[in-house]
């Protein structure tokens, strides 16, 4: 087992901002969670400038909330002296298309994630075009993506098929082929155990009721679970709850990889601040979508 890192992207919290120039582009990372939004001021060399924020989602949580809160963030990046940003990037959990949000599973609810869906705000967030909307706010260009995305962006190295899962609120999940981004699958949504998706037998919620050693053997069987169906070169674990998963279960996933790959490092974590970290390198790996399509 490894700790991911890529040239320009390995973070780790103890690594200290640093103060941009003028002449570099700053990319405004935003990292939308169910718990709380998080975000940071990111140079052209993946460091952040800035330290990174957090400020918790108060449910019931609307477009407009979201908007007060990056609002807020990039005042205080900009107070603490930091260059103001070129352009902003911003990860969600969900089905996002063309900066457009199909489906985002935890703002339409009304109490947070699992509870009851309320159908105004289903109705605010479905088919928001969320990169319009920030680009027309803070009149910067925008990318609006998955949340796993965004953190695959910090990570993938472009060789082989490389698949991220991240662990927090739900199951993130993204596939990178030789560099290139495959087609978005909601694969937390997916059956899993009996009545169960995966983001139901994986989210923060089970773990809590379950405890961290049952939840931490629901991953491992997921993990073998999706081997059929990505049959990865490398893959990498990350999101805020992959620190709970504990050493013993970590070497078994290192394990598995290996054993399925025929490769001894086809298995690696990597830091929770991917989330943010990654929304410069987006930039680069991925085309500017088309965001005046449907």
């Amino acid at each position: 087992m490894r700790e991911a890192s890529h040239t320009g992207t390995g973070f780790s919290s103890s690594t200290p901002p640093r103060p941009g120039n003028s002449t570099e582009k700053v990319t405004l990372c935003v990292d939308c969670g169910g718990g709380g939004i998080k975000s940071a001021l990111i140079g052209e060399d993946d460091r952040p400038l800035t330290p990174s924020l957090r400020t918790a989602v108060s449910y019931p949580f609307a477009p407009q909330d979201l908007l007060r809160i990056i609002r807020s963030h990039l005042a205080e990046h900009l107070a603490l002296g930091s260059c103001r940003p070129h352009r902003i990037t911003i990860g969600i959990p969900g089905i996002v298309r063309r900066g457009r949000i199909v489906y985002t599973p935890h703002y339409i609810r009304e109490h947070g994630p699992h509870t009851k869906i309320n159908s105004r705000l289903r109705d605010e967030w479905t088919n928001l075009h969320l990169a319009q909307l920030l680009e027309s706010h803070f009149e910067l260009p925008c990318l609006a993506l998955n949340d796993a995305e965004v953190a695959a962006c910090a990570t993938v190295h472009g060789n082989g098929s490389e698949l991220v899962l991240t662990l927090g609120t739900g199951l993130g999940c993204t596939f990178f082929t030789d560099g290139v981004l495959m087609p978005h699958l909601e694969i937390s949504h997916a059956p899993f155990l009996p009545g169960m998706t995966y983001d139901e037998a994986l989210g923060e919620k089970a773990r809590t009721q379950i405890g961290s050693e049952i939840w931490a053997g629901r991953v491992y069987a997921a993990v073998r679970s999706l081997w059929p169906v990505f049959r990865w070169d490398y893959l990498y674990l990350g999101g805020g709850n992959t620190a709970l998963l504990g050493r013993d279960t970590l070497r078994k996933l290192a394990d598995f990889s290996a054993r399925e790959t025929g490769r001894e490092n086809a298995f690696a974590t990597i830091e929770n601040s991917a989330g943010t970290n990654g929304g410069a390198r987006a930039w680069a790996l991925l085309p500017k979508p088309d965001t005046s399509a449907g």
